[in-house]
């Protein structure tokens, strides 16, 4: 069994995401018992839901929900942001569109997934480094 995501990303990943919060004015509302937890920004009228886990491929990921506080789907803009302010600006962040059977609407809410272990897409750039 792989050890305890938790154990893994309370080092420097999961430290120098709180300081990139911090220094940009996020507010913790309710630590994560697997993650960050939540977060609010009130300038920026937005949440944030961070966890950890290991996922069927056995591989560790982050998964960051993102919300706005008036209830609308939050825009590329504003998700782009907020996944960076978590991860930095160098992470690879993945968003899914489900197939339509897999898809539940619980509330406007935009994920973003990241793989801390490997980078698990091909390089779309085909080595020009722009997308």
């Amino acid at each position: 069994m792989p050890p305890d995501p938790t154990a893994i990303t309370q080092g420097l990943t999961l430290t120098a995401a709180r300081a990139r919060l911090a220094n940009r004015r996020w507010k913790q509302v309710q630590r994560g018992a697997d993650g960050l937890g939540l977060w609010r920004h009130g300038a920026r009228q937005v949440a944030l839901i961070h966890s950890v886990a290991y996922e069927q491929d056995g591989e560790l990921w982050e998964h960051v929900s993102v919300s706005r506080a008036d209830g609308e789907m939050p825009s590329w803009a504003q998700v782009r942001d907020v996944f960076r302010d978590i991860c930095g600006d160098d992470a690879l962040g993945i968003i899914v569109v489900p197939p339509k059977s897999e898809h539940v609407n619980i509330s406007e809410v935009a994920h973003v997934w990241r793989c801390v272990t490997k980078r698990p897409l091909p390089d779309f750039t085909q080595g020009s480094g722009s997308i």
